[in-house]
């Protein structure tokens, strides 16, 4: 898997936000120093409607990601631990401060959601919601970022957004401090590393090899489904970090889709322009759309009755798919 698959199916960081980070420019001096807490997973970053000088990491608990996980300790040989459902995290000697992602570093790009009061009450007081209390940052940056779409109409729609853009995938937040006491989690008291920085995770359960990454597109359902939104995330199946290349036949299959990716009668015409450019021109680029839209009509196979025509179907399926993954790289 390419290190832009790995890195859009292990985090759609926190792709959400409220209200956000703070633009004056306030400059550290040399009796301060910075710690970061680096956020990776589905999560919602959001000011605290209650409480300004606060932040959450809000998230639903996920059937197809593990449990959120806080690591501390040394990077050669970590801590892990579970965060419960509702855990406070709080900073020793903060200095209150604002400043700006200035210099090499890159800002935090994220989608900004806009919700109901109600909404965001009923997802804090959810008993199986997790939620983490921050310090507000003196600001976001990112440590990854990577190519989606975002859309509140489904991409068959008129209306929908197809324009891709680069989104956070990792954030980290940065915090200034009189002098680094360490931080606290959940009343007991913990150090920072010799890098400063301690990391908030959601990982998936497994390492998709699914071009489309349901994994990922379902996490985004239950993540806006917390919170009572309708937004629909396309992510590309193919191509590279700077060139990004999205296959509507993922769609079909789609956690997301509203049709809820049924069968139908032309499924198997939607792998023809692939196949065809494929065939036309077999780069390594157009051999993974065609294997990708391949894989999508396997699955679709997969959810119809076991009759005899099914199966001679998947048997040539299977054959058509082996074939294409035989052939040599150009």
């Amino acid at each position: 898997m390419s290190t832009l698959r790995r890195s859009l199916a292990t985090s759609l960081a926190a792709l959400l936000v409220l209200a956000f980070f703070l633009k004056s420019s306030a400059a550290q001096t040399s009796s301060t120093v910075e710690v970061q807490i680096e956020v990776d997973g589905p999560w919602m970053y959001a000011v605290d409607p209650d409480n300004a000088s606060q932040a959450l990491l809000i998230a639903p608990q996920y059937s197809n990601h593990e449990t959120p996980m806080l690591q501390y300790g040394e990077p050669k040989q970590p801590t892990t631990v579970p965060i419960p459902f509702k855990s406070q995290l709080t900073i020793s000697n903060l200095v209150k401060t604002q400043a700006q992602c200035a210099g090499g570093c890159q800002p935090a790009l994220l989608y900004t959601a806009s919700m109901t009061s109600g909404a965001m009450s009923g997802a804090l007081k959810d008993p199986q919601s997790y939620v983490v209390v921050l310090p507000r940052p003196a600001y976001g940056s990112s440590a990854v970022q990577a190519s989606a779409r975002i859309s509140p109409v489904w991409w068959t729609q008129p209306g929908a957004n197809t324009t891709a853009q680069l989104f956070t995938n990792t954030l980290v937040l940065h915090y200034v401090v009189s002098r680094n006491d360490g931080f606290v989690f959940n009343k007991q008291k913990l150090a920072f590393p010799s890098d400063s920085t301690i990391h908030v995770s959601i990982t998936s359960k497994q390492d998709t090899t699914d071009p489309c990454d349901p994994e990922a597109r379902a996490a985004f359902k239950d993540l806006v489904g917390l919170f009572a939104l309708k937004l629909y995330i396309d992510l590309p199946s193919t191509g590279t970090a700077d060139d990004p290349v999205y296959s509507p036949a993922c769609w079909k299959n789609d956690p997301q889709n509203p049709g809820g990716g049924k069968p139908s009668g032309s499924d198997a015409l939607d792998i023809y322009p692939a196949l065809h450019q494929y065939l036309q021109s077999p780069t390594a680029q157009t051999r993974a759309a065609a294997q990708a839209d391949l894989s999508n009509l396997a699955e679709k196979f997969k959810k119809v009755p076991a009759d005899q025509a099914t199966r001679d179907a998947q048997k040539a399926l299977t054959e058509l798919q082996q074939t294409v993954s035989a052939q040599p790289k150009t």
